[in-house]
């Protein structure tokens, strides 16, 4: 699917833990259908951009969703509109089964079984190995599994906007590599995707565009195969 309109607008972003501020001035775009890479070295931001995304930290600046305005919208009304964040570090909940914690994401519209049943089979079709492992406590799955049902409880919201967190940190290359055809598959299903990577070789099979985050701004930006060509510039920012 080619990008189309402009979904997600941030423009002069600006985060804040209590006193200290993170971000700075940070703006980008994120069109329907595309998977955008946001790359940067540890401790440039990336993690508190999502989160100002969802509410979760405060912030200033412009966040306009399909024409909404979102900025001092709180985290649960972010989820409403069809922006949802998958966490670094999972975050799944270990002591309920794989379906437990997908239904947990289905929670806004629990009531329209049709509905959740469709989800759950396309989470299934996305993730093989969940289906198998349905009835088992999460806490039992592989730390690949896990992230897979991180990725599908997400998926079970109904996002339009996918935000996810290092989804390959830790995992073996071969648990990446099917993670990452799954992000790939996305924009085709009209999900977009902001892509937090540490990795800029695995974020840029999978992105159209990238965005270059260091001290809490936007240093750098453009199609993947421009990041491609500045190897240097990569190496500059991710070492």
């Amino acid at each position: 699917m080619e990008p189309r309109r402009t979904i997600l607008q941030i423009d002069g972003l600006n985060a804040f833990y209590g006193d200290v501020q993170v971000l700075f001035g940070v703006s980008l775009h994120i069109r329907e259908g595309e998977c955008v890479a946001l790359l940067g070295p540890n401790g440039a931001g990336k993690t508190t951009l999502l989160r100002a995304l969802s509410g979760l930290v405060r912030r200033r600046g412009r966040v306009d969703y399909c024409g909404q305005e979102l900025t001092g919208t709180g985290y649960d009304k972010v989820v409403r509109a069809g922006i949802i964040h998958v966490p670094e570090g999972r975050e799944v909940f270990s002591g309920l089964t794989v379906l437990d914690n997908l239904m947990l994401g289905a929670y806004l519209y629990h009531n329209q079984r049709g509905e959740v049943e469709m989800r759950k089979a396309q989470v299934f079709t996305l993730f093989p190995r969940l289906k198998e492992r349905q009835h088992q406590y999460a806490g039992t799955l592989s730390g690949g599994e896990q992230q897979m049902l991180a990725i599908g409880r997400g998926l079970m919201a109904r996002p339009k906007v996918l935000l996810l967190d290092e989804p390959s940190l830790g995992l073996a290359p071969v648990v990446v590599q099917a993670i990452m055809d799954v992000v790939a598959r996305l924009p085709t299903e009209g999900i977009s995707v902001l892509l937090v990577e540490q990795s800029a070789n695995v974020a840029l099979t999978v992105a159209q565009r990238a965005y270059v985050l260091n001290g809490g701004k936007v240093v750098d930006e453009g199609p993947t195969d421009y990041f491609r060509d500045r190897s240097r510039l990569l190496e500059k920012y991710l070492g």
